[in-house]
């Protein structure tokens, strides 16, 4: 049975763990190269990058204006990469990192009166083919079932 490191320093000098942490500094070294080509706008706006296999680096944004402009400046990126790196680079992606889902706050309707919906049923017109007749119909009757006494 394989010993366990007894303390995180002794851990984290296991060749699994300093082979994944010499592919982190390799690819921010590449996400600075990156970010010296563009303009500081779009620089800031790059979150991250990974290189796949072939040669491909994928370069991750969370807005799709940046990306647009980032995949205008692709074959300048990778005329930089190939330049300040040892490695061949093929092509460039740019990717959209998934935006964090907002926060929806569901609030509960207010009671109406009585004499509310009875005011809005007094506003319906006649004709019974009419939208806004029958856009105020559905809204009484809506109101209705949430109509306090």
């Amino acid at each position: 049975m394989p010993k366990h490191p007894d303390t995180p320093q002794a851990f984290l000098q296991n060749e699994v763990y300093m082979t994944i942490y010499k592919r982190i500094e390799f690819h921010a070294s590449l996400l600075k190269t990156i970010k010296a080509g563009l303009p500081e706008m779009l620089a800031n706006q790059c979150s991250h990058c990974v290189v796949k296999e072939g040669g491909v680096v994928v370069i991750f944004t969370e807005s799709q204006t940046v990306a647009s402009q980032l995949r205008f400046y692709a074959p300048a990126i990778l005329m930089k990469l190939n330049a300040d790196s040892q490695h061949s680079f093929r092509k460039v992606f740019v990717k959209l990192l998934d935006p964090p889902e907002p926060a929806v706050e569901i609030k509960p309707m207010n009671p109406v009166s009585y004499r509310t919906v009875e005011m809005v049923r007094a506003s319906i017109h006649s004709e019974p083919e009419d939208p806004l007749t029958m856009a105020l119909t559905r809204l009484s009757d809506t109101m209705e079932r949430y109509a306090k006494d």
